[in-house]
């Protein structure tokens, strides 16, 4: 939308992108990893950073830069993405180019705890089966990003031919510019009904929203989910779902499965209050509570036919059950080809997996 303002009568806020948390050289050296793009993106600097690494008389720090890979963020497809590169680099690259193979390093840089969100067991198991591999694991926040150089707070540098930036989600530009209310992360603040919030000296009953632009907020990328002391109201009709938002009563993961239950939560509260039992007499509706987010588990594949499983036991007080492994991984699969939509496109990944398995990946450029 481009213009100066924009009429909003109600509805949800769902605008969110990979957040750089205001780092220099983040967006200039960097690639995200959100869309199919962006990830074509990726596999073509890679493919191309191996061809020059093998350039006649290339010195050997350039070469040694263009294949060193720099993952920032060590949640689940951080470290997916490791798992994946180091499989690409065992059962492909080693076959076709052995020297350039060895040479590559994959390195993956968080600030607080890899796979924070799984328990201490499956991190510990985690953190030994990828450092097992190969892949580098440090912990530490980034200070600035330029071309081929990362840098911590702390001094620390590493070089790398390709950084991938993922750090999880961060607000848009329209997300920063409205006036509501903001946890400590840029998120909008809602209540335990998906209800955005917003400071009691705002006029909340204004629809006519200023859509003017303003330079881009920082947040911290230690931020918790806190919202503001001041007095907060409930903005009418205003709703906001999935990353864009969180309550800081409980704050919940940028998760998929959270955004598909608070869909589902606000679409039987809207429906609730446009029913009328004097035109639907048939059908009964009830008021749908506050919201409450049932966990189906937590997955991720590290790669060498490997993975971690987490699923909650439904129970206040009771611990999760944990799997890992070559079980954890075919569930991790199974589970990814049940989430596609339609036979025809398992169908499609499940036989691209199979191509791969027997005939390795494809490392030609598109």
């Amino acid at each position: 939308h481009s213009g100066e303002s924009s009429t909003m009568r109600g509805g949800k806020a769902i605008s969110i992108q990979g957040s750089t948390f205001g780092i220099p050289g983040v967006l200039e050296h960097t690639n995200f990893l959100r869309d199919l793009h962006q990830a074509e993106a990726i596999r073509s600097k890679l493919v191309d950073n191996i061809s020059k690494a093998g350039i006649p008389g290339r010195p050997a720090k350039e070469k040694q830069t263009l294949l060193d890979i720099v993952i920032v963020g060590g949640g689940p497809t951080g470290v997916e993405v490791a798992g994946e590169l180091t499989d690409f680099i065992e059962q492909d690259l080693k076959r076709m180019y052995p020297d350039r193979a060895k040479a590559m390093r994959v390195t993956i840089i968080e600030a607080k705890e890899i796979l924070g969100t799984f328990d201490y067991s499956l991190r510990e198991y985690a953190a030994q089966k990828m450092s097992k591999r190969g892949v580098r694991l440090h912990r530490g926040i980034v200070q600035k990003v330029e071309a081929g150089k990362l840098t911590l707070q702390d001094g620390e540098e590493f070089t790398f031919g390709l950084c991938i930036w993922s750090t999880g989600v961060g607000p848009t530009t329209f997300i920063s510019s409205l006036p509501f209310a903001k946890t400590g992360a840029g998120r909008l603040v809602v209540d335990s009904h998906l209800r955005v919030l917003a400071p009691i000296e705002l006029d909340v009953g204004v629809t006519h929203i200023p859509r003017e632009k303003k330079e881009e907020e920082k947040f911290s990328i230690l931020a918790e989910e806190k919202a503001t002391e001041q007095p907060l109201e409930i903005v009418p009709h205003m709703y906001a779902i999935g990353d864009c938002c969180a309550n800081p009563s409980h704050p919940l993961p940028a998760l998929a499965q959270v955004a598909e239950q608070q869909g589902r939560y606000l679409a039987a509260s809207l429906n609730y209050e446009r029913y009328d039992p004097k035109e639907m007499p048939r059908k009964k509706l009830t008021p749908p509570g506050e919201f409450v987010y049932k966990s189906l588990g937590n997955m991720a594949n590290l790669g060498g036919y490997a993975g971690i499983l987490q699923l909650s036991r439904g129970r206040p007080g009771v611990g999760p059950l944990s799997f890992s492994g070559l079980v954890s991984w075919l569930a991790w699969r199974s589970a990814y080809l049940t989430r596609l939509g339609s036979i025809r496109k398992r169908m499609l990944v499940a036989f691209n997996w199979t191509l791969t398995l027997i005939f390795g990946r494809d490392m030609s450029r598109w």
